[in-house]
């Protein structure tokens, strides 16, 4: 939190910096970007480089506040505080905690007058809850669902928290297939297996901001079966499938089986996607196409995937 960067007496370089350009006038925005600009400022990696138009010479990556909306102040104060900015001194008290990994997930059981919240420690104590509560809603990073909890007041009975749990952060990049746990961070896949698979090197760039991709994940992205989610069509010209599990067992759907209608799919109650599988060798051609309002940080207006083979000039296997 902004809080706890800083105080009044004792500012965070960053909190420093955003007052000193006059980066903040009514301050809605203010704690958002704050934040994001200090987890850039933390970022292991960051140092002098050529300055750009998204970059500052201190390193500093304007797609680190990618999503962050300011109405009043306009962005050039933001992004004069985000370029002044220094490294973090020796001492400094959040970059040595960034040196120990993060604490591990506690199993957690909470009730409110409008609901409950369980965090469970194992998938098959998930799996368990939700063939016992049908109206229990399975979250992972919580980028769709959050949407309408904030502006709609949306509540469920039970929600499930299935972000931690190990048995779906599983990344496999060897054998006959890539295997993507339905919990890994979009950031995660980016980091680990976009060099290898191209299609998603250009495809998670561009979606939502890093700021979610973070957070968002291809199960949540694939269960909710919204038809402006990016992942599906790069996934269907590659020829993926999911693995959807439940209390009762397994069983692998071809992901062009998957989608039924507008939000719908075969996935039946009770059952939670636990990986998206990807065939390998990969196709020789691959392309992924997205045409938005906005160049970043937009749903499609239209988007293409392309995946086919070449046999002496002959397009083959064209998905």
């Amino acid at each position: 939190t902004s809080e706890g960067l800083g105080s009044p007496d004792d500012l965070h370089p960053v909190q420093q910096q955003l007052a000193a350009a006059g980066g903040s006038q009514c301050g809605y925005c203010t704690p958002g970007f704050a934040c994001a600009m200090a987890a850039e400022f933390y970022r292991a990696d960051r140092g002098a480089g050529t300055p750009d138009a998204e970059h500052g010479a201190n390193g500093f990556d304007l797609h680190a506040i990618g999503g962050n909306l300011c109405r009043c102040t306009g962005y050039r104060p933001i992004r004069d505080a985000a370029f002044a900015l220094g490294m973090p001194r020796p001492d400094d008290p959040l970059r040595e905690r960034l040196t120990e990994p993060a604490p591990p997930a506690v199993a957690t059981d909470v009730h409110a007058s409008d609901g409950r919240f369980v965090r469970p420690t194992s998938l098959d104590d998930a799996l368990q809850l939700l063939r016992d509560e049908p109206d229990a809603l399975a979250v992972a990073g919580s980028t769709d669902w959050g949407v309408d909890v904030n502006l709609r007041a949306a509540r469920a009975p039970l929600v499930v928290a299935i972000d931690r749990l190990p048995e779906l952060r599983v990344l496999d990049l060897t054998g006959d297939r890539i295997e993507i746990g339905a919990a890994v961070p979009l950031s995660e896949i980016e980091r680990r297996v976009g060099l290898r698979v191209p299609m998603l090197s250009e495809l998670l760039p561009r979606f939502a901001s890093r700021l979610i991709r973070n957070r968002a994940t291809l199960g949540g992205n694939l269960g909710t079966a919204s038809p402006i989610g990016d992942a599906a069509p790069p996934l269907l010209a590659l020829g993926a499938s999911v693995v959807l599990v439940s209390a009762d067992g397994e069983r692998e759907v071809d992901l062009a089986d998957y989608f039924t209608g507008y939000r719908t799919s075969v996935r039946r109650r009770g059952e939670l996607i636990r990986t998206v599988r990807i065939p390998l060798p990969l196709a020789g051609v691959t392309a992924f196409h997205k045409i938005a309002k906005r160049r970043f940080d937009d749903i499609s207006s239209v988007a293409v995937a392309v995946a086919l083979d070449l046999d002496d000039g002959v397009a083959t296997n064209v998905r």
